[in-house]
């Protein structure tokens, strides 16, 4: 038992092919709506449009042809609303889709509109900006086409320049960047009839410059955002929309003149239990995972993971949510990038895949179904960046190597359809190669506890199989075919009566409900 256990550890790797190609080529934008998922593609006959897919090469064809023949609308900044899709098209045109034919029409055509962006909803409208990137405007429109109208005032002021983010402050408002003559940029609060500027960072000088940037989340009655102001250079702020309810989180790194865009995560800021976390940068510690209870006193590091002032690549990456503690990516100078996990406190906060195996890759983590998907190379170079995946147990298992030997499939896009996984992936680790693939994770073959606690036999099986539980009163057993749909099959103790079923493939997961680790078997039917 010791040599089986030494060689799961060092290449924890699922004994069966568990993904299947579904498309032979790769989507773009992929955006799921209506139990559909909406994408991107590039075509010969059609150009660059949207097209729609009910997860199968049978239910895949394209959505609509914008421009017809193979001339390319680029659909663009695809931005679910209440079940439906805006997106530009044509650089200048405002579009929805619910997924349908019917359902796909031009919303915006409108002379004074180029490049829309920014879809946001509130009030009842949808807000969006328009123009170049040093001249930009706010609008709002209606769910019918040809509704739009500018926003041109706030507080009996002309606002000459919108920024490109929109936030949602709650149902019947937005936050935004406005350029005006009396304040130059200050942040604004419209719902669509009435824009008043709730703070400006800069009171006394005025930089040409937003001062609310990208990064914006709104976790309870608050918009938690990053911001340049002219006291404390580049901090975190917070608001409730009002005056009196603005005002900085914690002066993190004690500079009037520091700003450093790295600080800010792609993900934000991500509420975990009662912690909200996020990436920041001090005077001493460099960039590292922060966590804040909304309070000055209680925005605090969590660890100094990279020892010393460390540099952006060295930023935690890919925050994501799982059992109940936060994941993410993070190189602490000694182990390479690895995948780490936090409950709040330094001493909970720990790495969670192993050196010598992982090097990854993305910070791209996606939870499906009781897993952690994640992108990585092997340390030993015997595969390159391939398909992993963690269960609950943090044991991490390289799912398939889909691009053989050093050639790497760079899985990426993922997205969440009927119990299925989607994602691009190369099969031979060119670009040309990128494909769209799935996977079922209640089908993963994948051991979460030792291998002596369970047999299931006979396997293969003609009619019964049989479970070695002790305790079988802690375990819930569970059978699913390989479309991962759940079979209502007679058990009598720990006995699965597989008559009724066709030959096949087929698995059984048992789950300890004492431990919460799960045991996942392939048994097939003859």
């Amino acid at each position: 038992m010791r040599k089986q256990l030494f060689i799961f550890l060092l290449f924890p790797i699922l004994g069966i092919a568990q993904v299947e190609q579904i498309l032979n080529f790769y989507w773009a934008y992929p955006t799921k709506v209506n139990n559909k998922i909406v994408f991107v593609r590039t075509e010969p006959t059609f150009g660059n449009e949207l097209w729609v897919t009910d997860g199968t090469t049978a239910g895949t064809t394209i959505l609509m042809d914008i421009v017809i023949g193979a001339g390319s609308s680029n659909p663009y900044l695809l931005t679910v609303i209440d079940d439906v899709i805006y997106f530009q098209a044509n650089t200048d045109e405002i579009w929805r889709t619910d997924g349908t034919t019917g359902g796909t029409y031009k919303m915006v055509d409108n002379n004074a509109i180029t490049n829309p962006s920014g879809f946001t909803k509130a009030n009842g409208f949808i807000f969006f900006t328009e123009g170049n990137n040093t001249n930009r405007s706010l609008w709002r429109m209606q769910t019918t086409p040809n509704s739009e109208v500018q926003i041109t005032q706030g507080d009996s002021q002309i606002l000459q320049n919108i920024g490109f983010d929109l936030v949602a402050l709650n149902d019947n408002a937005i936050l935004f960047n406005a350029y005006t003559s009396a304040h130059r940029w200050a942040i604004w609060r419209t719902n669509g009839i009435v824009s008043e500027m709730i703070a400006d960072l800069f009171p006394n000088t005025s930089p040409d410059m937003s001062q609310m940037y990208y990064g914006a989340k709104k976790i309870g009655n608050k918009v938690y955002f990053p911001a340049l102001s002219e006291q404390y250079g580049g901090e975190y702020f917070t608001t409730d929309g009002t005056v009196n309810g603005t005002s900085l989180l914690k002066d993190i790194f004690v500079s009037a003149s520091y700003y450093d865009s790295s600080t800010v995560s792609e993900n934000g800021f991500v509420e975990v239990g009662s912690n909200i976390f996020f990436v920041a940068k001090d005077n001493t510690n460099g960039l590292e995972l922060w966590k804040t209870d909304g309070t000055n006193a209680g925005t605090l590091m969590v660890k100094d993971i990279t020892p010393g002032n460390n540099n952006s690549s060295w930023s935690p990456g890919g925050l994501t949510a799982f059992n109940n503690q936060l994941y993410f990516n993070k190189n602490d100078g000694a182990n390479g990038s690895q995948i780490w996990k936090t409950d709040g406190t330094e001493n909970g906060t720990i790495m969670i895949t192993t050196p010598t195996v992982n090097n990854i890759f993305s910070n791209e983590l996606f939870v499906s179904q009781g897993f952690l998907f994640f992108s990585s190379y092997t340390s030993n170079n015997t595969t390159g960046i391939e398909l992993w995946m963690l269960d609950s147990n943090d044991q991490a298992f390289l799912i398939q190597d889909i691009a053989p030997g050093n050639a790497s499939s760079s899985p990426a896009q993922f997205m969440e359809l009927n119990g299925y996984v989607y994602f691009n992936a190369s099969v031979d680790g060119t670009y040309a190669g990128t494909k769209v693939f799935r996977i079922n994770p209640q089908t993963l073959a994948t051991t979460s506890f030792a291998t002596e606690d369970i047999q299931m036999f006979p396997n293969p099986t003609e009619d019964f199989v049989t479970l070695n539980l002790e305790n079988s009163e802690t375990y819930q057993i569970k059978v699913f075919n390989v479309e991962g749909q759940q079979l209502n099959l007679r058990m009598d103790n720990n006995t699965i009566d597989f008559t009724s079923v066709p030959t096949g493939i087929y698995y059984i997961t048992v789950l300890d409900t004492s431990t919460d680790k799960k045991n996942t078997k392939k048994i097939i039917k003859k």
